[in-house]
């Protein structure tokens, strides 16, 4: 999250991103979420996804689930 301002509450990173940093008072404290993790709004890490499941850019907020005939570990 970062704080635009000191009179209001702190803004959560968007969903893909995430920051576990404070002070900072843009959106520019969210990172992208790697590759193989996801990010829901407000995340301070990345999640790694699932078995059966992947992210396969950066910047997620959500794995997508396998094909059948594929395997994700």
């Amino acid at each position: 999250s970062y704080c635009p301002s000191p009179d209001i509450a702190p803004v959560p990173c968007p969903a893909g991103l995430y920051s576990n940093d404070i002070g900072w008072t843009s959106v520019d404290a969210c990172r992208p979420c790697p590759v193989g993790k996801f990010c829901p709004q407000g995340s301070s890490q990345p999640k790694p996804c699932e078995p059966g499941f992947f992210a396969a850019s950066e910047g997620q907020a959500a794995c997508a689930g396998c094909r059948a005939d594929f395997f994700a570990p």
